[in-house]
């Protein structure tokens, strides 16, 4: 809970604009809280998106990305076996996470997140969440990259296998709206691009 002083002076140096954006979001968000309470999820779309990859049709193009991606990422077998083995390079320490990630689970600490609706979440008590630095980049899902990048130039269907099993594992822990992973949409950004990346590669 806020100390009263301090919302009394935010409030002050809030605009009527601003007052009430942060109104309509908040009722926005109760409003979707008690939906999915209900039972609601938002429902399928009645037509397939055809994706379009991200890298293009070219062959000599396709080459330079990946060639790119590699030296980016020092593809190393130990580093890759790592990553299969569920051992993560994030902030200059390693992090076991194992095979099957718990992905409300700080590897850090240890401290488990709830798995109530996202946005109600405070990430920023540890107390409750653990440390969400390591929590958020874990789900980031950046670490699928350098594996996606693998599969595409080894043709190794264990990368590929891996990829897969993580991005599945992840959606059936993190229903829409549920968990720490929805409290934040620049989260849900980051993650969409890496899968976009990863998805591009495994098409290769």
């Amino acid at each position: 809970m806020k100390d009263p002083r301090w919302v009394i002076n935010r409030l002050r140096t809030m605009s009527p604009g601003e007052v009430a954006h942060r109104v309509r979001r908040l009722a926005s968000q109760r409003w979707e809280r008690a939906r999915l309470g209900g039972g609601w999820s938002p429902g399928k779309r009645s037509r397939l998106v055809r994706s379009q990859p991200l890298f293009g049709h070219d062959e000599g193009e396709l080459q330079r990305v990946v060639d790119a991606w590699k030296r980016r990422f020092n593809l190393d077998v130990p580093g890759l076996q790592g990553l299969l083995a569920g051992r993560l390079p994030m902030f200059g320490q390693e992090f076991e996470v194992g095979m099957d990630i718990d992905w409300h689970r700080d590897p850090k600490t240890g401290r488990r997140a709830p798995s109530s609706y996202g946005m109600g979440i405070d990430y920023r008590q540890p107390e409750i969440v653990g440390d969400i630095k390591v929590l958020w980049e874990v789900a980031r899902h950046q670490h699928l990259v350098p594996l996606a990048v693998a599969y595409a130039v080894e043709g190794d269907e264990r990368y590929r296998e891996a990829v897969a099993k993580q991005i599945d594992s992840w959606v059936t822990m993190n229903p829409y709206g549920s968990g720490i992973h929805w409290g934040s949409a620049m989260e849900v950004a980051l993650r969409g691009i890496a899968w976009s990346v990863v998805h591009s590669l495994l098409a290769l």
